[in-house]
């Protein structure tokens, strides 16, 4: 439960960076946006905010943090829980297929708004 909480958080925190608008930390109390402003996506919305910010750093980092985060629980499985070789090896399988999937569905992705922002 503490593990969800951090992740929709640290999400939050990440807006907080490369929104055009920021983010409304204090909903439903105040609706006032809170944020700091990125040159690269200020002013900007919908896919033409998205193109920009896949051009962002952050947007790569998310990748990274997504293989990290593959290879701690896959190490976990290893070392902490002593969980049999099939285990391990079709857990590692996993992960691995679904990095792959995500990055071919991402690059397909990129190319897709690349077109849509071109459109308009």
């Amino acid at each position: 439960m503490v593990s969800i909480a951090t992740v929709v958080y640290l999400h939050l925190f990440v807006d907080s960076f490369y929104t055009s608008d920021g983010i409304k930390w204090l909903y439903p109390f105040k609706s006032e946006f809170y944020g700091l402003k990125n040159e690269a996506t200020l002013g900007k919305h919908g896919i033409i905010w998205q193109h920009e910010y896949m051009k962002t750093p952050l947007y790569k980092l998310e990748f990274v943090l997504l293989i990290a985060t593959c290879i701690i629980m896959w190490s976990n499985h290893i070392f902490y829980y002593q969980t049999p070789m099939w285990s391990i090896v079709l857990l590692g399988t996993l992960i691995i297929g679904f990095f792959i999937g995500a990055f071919l569905v991402e690059r397909a992705h990129v190319k897709y708004v690349a077109i849509k922002v071109n459109e308009e």
